[in-house]
């Protein structure tokens, strides 16, 4: 029994001093008036900042069904034909060029058109912006964005100092806690790294609110 609760004591204190280190970790960078950017958020930002930053940002061009779907997505807010070129531009009317900006903010993506001196239909491709990060999404999940993903860090390193603090300093007296090993120690930590996973989840979507 006292295997059991010293466990769950272990696991909701482990979530609590993850979700705090969570959400005083939070940034987010505001365009200023003068096209600026701020970094606001909360004391230790730095870590959120460090692990999310930027290299460059690629385009990612829609195509074949995809650039179809967008097309007739565009053709709510134009009133013209928009019909497909190829598998990768669109033929369009000249009036597009009115609604550009209307049609690229209701539909989150970026259009370019192909200039051209004669007149009738001209052609344009569509796109999005995607941002490359310094370190990959898994990393940066487990580090600064994923607070699930925060069992892994920050969840194994509350529970190896635990195991080794129990083993080799004797921390009171912790039952079998102070000799568990092999199997049985594994089998305990599986455990625990999975229900962190689902208790740092839970206890942040609460705090939120």
């Amino acid at each position: 029994m006292e295997y059991f609760v010293i466990f769950l004591l272990l696991v909701f204190a482990s979530a609590l001093l993850i979700n705090g280190w969570f959400l005083v970790t939070r940034g987010k960078e505001e365009v200023q008036p003068d096209n600026s950017v701020r970094k606001v958020g909360k004391i230790a930002m730095g870590w959120y900042f460090f692990w999310t930053r930027e290299k460059h940002t690629k385009k990612v061009y829609y195509e074949g069904k995809q650039l179809e779907c967008i097309a007739e997505q565009m053709k709510h807010y134009v009133n013209q034909e928009i019909n497909l070129y190829g598998t990768a531009r669109l033929i369009i009317l000249p009036g597009f060029k009115n609604k550009k900006r209307q049609v690229e903010n209701a539909l989150d993506v970026c259009i370019e058109i192909e200039e051209t001196q004669e007149p009738g239909p001209i052609y344009a491709t569509v796109y999005k912006e995607e941002v490359i990060y310094v370190y990959p999404e898994w990393l940066r999940d487990m580090m600064a964005e994923c607070v699930t993903c925060h069992a892994t860090p920050y969840g194994n390193l509350i529970f190896w100092t635990f195991i080794s603090l129990c083993r080799q300093y004797a921390l009171g007296d912790m039952g079998v806690w102070n000799e568990i090993s092999g199997m049985a120690l594994i089998t305990t930590w599986l455990a625990y790294w999975v229900s962190l996973a689902y208790v740092n989840t839970w206890l942040y979507q609460r705090l939120k609110h």
